[in-house]
């Protein structure tokens, strides 16, 4: 009777996929021991993204950047896909280096990197207080305190200034001829718009806005062309990973290297104690 192809053609076959069964592990979806091909996996993977973008554009860690952004200041397209690391990695890549980068930008993003006024909220293990270990001048480390702390060899306006001429010299290294040419027409309407004052963020520069990792849409208004906008958009992600090099990184090692006196020195102490006695 089956045989028949009229009959087999009016037989409905419901398929319901049940989405606890399915295993997942950190890069396939698998279910019966066999990887989740085609339109379904596609599908997975859109509804696990647009769920990541509703938790971080709906964060109240991100009200500052909302309450005043009126004039629709930024570009959340590409402030997505900068803090999600798409420009330097595609979907299907994944390595430490990007892990990495994509934890610290979505943590900065949020105001959440590991400052003592963090961890101590968190009540993390032996955090006593929140003063800035550096500084030392009963100021608390917050986020902002990281950027503007004295101990810093270099202010953020001096690393904007100085991050048009290492990001030249890093084309010329390339010999990337024409795209030094763009940098050099258009490198003082980057700093003009970096150094005008930030709607969005009442008292500061837009200098801020990079510091977070969030676009603003005046420097799309430079973009004429497809080699224009990879200039700016690569200049402007140097400048961010320049705040983060010349200030983030050292401040992590001064901690680092305090920590360990303060262990070394507690060593001692301890064993100079035991030996009295």
């Amino acid at each position: 009777m089956l045989k028949d192809k009229n009959i087999v053609m009016t037989i409905v076959h419901k398929i319901e996929i049940i989405e606890e069964a399915l295993l997942v592990n950190e890069y396939n979806l698998i279910w019966n021991k066999k990887i989740v091909m085609g339109g379904f996996r596609k599908w997975s993977k859109k509804v696990t993204d647009a769920i990541w973008k509703n938790e971080i554009l709906n964060s109240e860690k991100l009200d500052d950047l909302f309450m005043y952004n009126f004039r629709k200041e930024f570009d959340w397209q590409t402030t997505l896909e900068f803090v999600s690391n798409r420009i330097n990695f595609t979907q299907r890549q994944c390595s430490q280096k990007d892990t990495r980068d994509r934890s610290y930008r979505i943590k900065n993003l949020l105001k959440e990197l590991p400052t003592y006024d963090t961890l101590l909220k968190r009540n993390t293990n032996k955090i006593e207080n929140d003063i800035c270990k550096r500084y030392m001048n009963d100021k608390v480390e917050d986020w902002e305190h990281i950027w503007i702390c004295e101990v810093n060899k270099s202010t953020i306006d001096e690393i904007a200034q100085e991050s048009i001429y290492n990001f030249e010299k890093q084309l010329e290294d390339k010999n990337l001829q024409d795209e030094i040419k763009i940098l050099r027409n258009y490198n003082f309407d980057f700093m003009r718009i970096l150094e005008q004052t930030s709607i969005v963020l009442r008292g500061k520069s837009r200098i801020w806005e990079i510091l977070r990792g969030v676009y603003n849409n005046n420097f799309s208004s430079l973009l004429f062309d497809n080699l224009l906008k990879f200039v700016i958009k690569n200049l402007w992600n140097f400048v961010y990973e320049e705040f983060r090099q010349r200030i983030w990184i050292p401040r992590c090692d001064e901690i680092k290297e305090l920590n360990v006196k303060k262990v070394y020195k507690k060593w001692i102490y301890e064993k100079e104690k035991t030996e009295m006695n």
